[in-house]
């Protein structure tokens, strides 16, 4: 076998194991009844409880190998606003910033060594070792949980 047969059985083994044994699992949903009709992709199914039921354009990511996630989706501020009773509010210094995130969709801001800037979210804990970053402008909900 030639050298660049080999490396292109090489780079075909890669491509077809990260097809079929990925290291993550990304589900985008229209909506949140969209998303409860789906199987669990991870260990508390596709969304939170207290996810609003108004959410719509929800964005899921899971590790398959540790406990990492990222969640984001819209929903009507008050809706919001309701789900944050719940929650416990978090300084901007005590949030601990994933260091990798999802490609795309993800804002910069939230990321670990990334500049704040004109961003203007309001933190909170809604679950254990999770952090959830509200754009109260924008109707928007970022939640991460980290892999510990």
């Amino acid at each position: 076998m030639g050298a660049a047969t080999l490396g292109v059985a090489i780079v075909a083994t890669v491509l077809a194991c990260e097809r079929f044994f990925p290291e993550s699992y990304e589900k985008t949903f229209s909506n949140y009844e969209a998303a409860l009709r789906h199987p669990a992709i991870g260990p508390q199914g596709p969304v939170p409880l207290y996810t609003p039921r108004s959410a719509v354009d929800i964005r899921i990511r899971t590790m398959v190998e540790s406990s990492a996630s990222w969640m984001s989706f819209r929903a009507p501020t008050t809706d919001i606003a309701t789900m944050v009773r719940s929650c416990t509010p978090v300084a901007e210094n005590a949030v601990e910033y994933p260091r990798v995130t999802p490609k795309g969709w993800w804002p910069r801001g939230l990321s670990r060594g990334e500049k704040r800037g004109d961003l203007h979210y309001e933190y909170y804990r809604c679950r254990a070792r999770a952090f959830t970053a509200v754009d109260p402008q924008h109707g928007e909900v970022f939640e991460w949980q980290l892999d510990h």
